[in-house]
């Protein structure tokens, strides 16, 4: 406000006539100072509306001629395409994945039905076993009084059938007559198809081997049957 600051510049002078030399001099610094600094103040805001004239228009402007700089112009692409690549639908797999990782494992089936159970099958088996056991308890007296034969002329037991054959022979069932030999001299006499009978009743090879001499393979069946030669 220029009127107000020389008037109130008149009035200070008017007051300097009334004082002495020492206080006109720095009362005159004091007003060379005030003046000095309302320059520089002015000063300051010349420079300052001539920056705001000189600046360029602001880039909100539609019709803005402002030339955007290139790497402002990749910068601002790569923010679009980051904007652009968030904003998108995940793909279809990835929706699924995350789908399957909601609900949990999948719910599993009802177990497969057990086999059924083959109860005849397993009774007739034990009952075979049984009637095996029993064959050959039966058999442990006739070879006890067969060990004790002891001449010749002493006569055999012959032995039940201890297990199934092929042919579906059971246990415990005697040989037909003639085909086991009564006497330890007659079992030294029988031939190799009276003993290939008697293997295939018994369904037992008696431990003979296709090398065995006849003597060999009569020796084994006589062991077989709990004799001893005499």
């Amino acid at each position: 406000m220029p009127g107000r600051a020389e008037g109130m510049e008149k009035h200070i002078a008017q007051d300097c006539q009334s004082v002495d030399e020492a206080a006109k001099q720095e009362m005159s610094q004091l007003l060379m100072t005030k003046r000095l600094q309302n320059l520089e103040k002015k000063g300051l805001k010349r420079r300052a509306e001539a920056a705001v004239e000189a600046a360029p228009p602001l880039l909100d402007n539609a019709n803005s001629s402002y030339a955007i700089p290139e790497h402002h112009r990749s910068y601002g692409a790569l923010l679009h395409a980051a904007e652009a690549a968030h904003n998108s639908e995940p793909p279809q797999h990835v929706l699924q994945h995350a789908l399957q990782e909601q609900q949990g494992p999948p719910a599993l089936g009802p177990p497969p039905p057990a086999a059924p159970l083959d109860v005849m099958g397993c009774l007739q088996q034990l009952l075979q076993g049984q009637q095996e056991i029993q064959a050959k308890m039966d058999n442990v007296p006739r070879r006890l009084r067969n060990s004790r034969a002891a001449t010749g002329e002493s006569v055999l037991r012959p032995l039940c059938r201890e297990t199934y054959v092929a042919s579906g022979g059971a246990p415990g069932v005697m040989p037909p007559p003639q085909l086991f030999p009564s006497t330890w001299r007659e079992a030294m006499r029988v031939d190799t198809y009276r003993l290939d009978m008697l293997i295939d009743f018994y369904g037992n090879s008696f431990g003979i081997s296709g090398h065995d001499s006849l003597e060999d393979k009569q020796a084994k069946f006589l062991e077989w049957i709990g004799a001893v030669r005499p």
